[in-house]
């Protein structure tokens, strides 16, 4: 078979988001933070050498992801409808179009570790880089395409490996509060695809390379959304948790 020579002409038709979305507080008002760390944690962890901080830390980041994960699961919070995308290209001396629609993400509550917690004290400030990754994330897209008076339909499966997404936050260890520094989607990863509905074999590659160009910024849209309200949600309840315990025990 010869080479396919792929032309893609136009940009998505539906408008997406981008890095710069602006944080929307996931629903966290029901999750439990078992273990929540006091001043004299603290003061004990800063005590710790470089190698012994990062163990506790990354010990403690793997236990609170598991059950992150789980509330995420049992919340609903897995999965996220994808906006309907589509767009033409130029094939040949022929022009195809191709619509995505029905789309879904899934496979949101697979939050890890995606390397080694790092701390920095700066005076009564504590700072923590936390790297994660979300490692079983895969999608789903009913899609139709026209090209040469075919029109090949059927469902669209993906999969995306590789997502990483930095964080840094800080603790003020006079009233514990914490808040966040920096997110950065640092790569959304590789995205596999692949077309059920009994096309032609030599159909295949060539509408990958239509698909993924289409699909990239709402997932980007989508998992931006989801780490960005995960966390913003996290912190508004960790606060709230926080001056509820000083309040209470200010009042004994």
């Amino acid at each position: 078979m010869k080479l396919i020579i792929l032309c893609f002409l136009a940009a998505p038709l539906a408008v997406v988001g981008s890095n710069l979305i602006q944080p929307r507080s996931l629903e966290f008002e029901t999750f439990d933070f078992k273990h929540l760390g006091s001043k004299d944690d603290f003061v004990q962890l800063q005590g710790l050498s470089t190698r012994e901080q990062v163990a506790v830390i990354n010990d403690y980041m793997d236990v609170f992801l598991v059950e992150l994960n789980g509330f995420i699961a049992e919340q609903g919070m897995d999965s996220m409808k994808l906006d309907d995308v589509g767009g033409k290209f130029g094939w040949t001396i022929f022009t195809g179009e191709m619509s995505l629609t029905n789309g879904i993400v899934k496979g949101l509550n697979s939050v890890a570790r995606g390397g080694d917690v790092t701390l920095r004290y700066e005076n009564t400030v504590l700072k923590a880089s936390l790297p994660i990754k979300l490692e079983n994330v895969n999608l789903n897209y009913n899609y139709a395409v026209k090209l040469m008076n075919l029109g090949p339909h059927g469902l669209l499966n993906g999969t995306v490996k590789g997502c990483r997404v930095l964080l840094q936050v800080q603790i003020d260890l006079d009233t514990l509060l914490a808040k966040l520094d920096l997110y950065k989607l640092e790569t959304l990863g590789d995205i596999s695809l692949k077309f059920q509905g009994g096309i032609l074999e030599w159909m295949v590659n060539l509408f990958v390379s239509v698909a993924i160009p289409l699909i990239k910024p709402v997932l980007n849209w989508a998992i931006n959304t989801f780490t960005q309200g995960t966390v913003a949600g996290l912190i508004v309840k960790y606060n709230d948790v926080i001056t509820k315990l000083l309040e209470s025990l200010n009042n004994m």
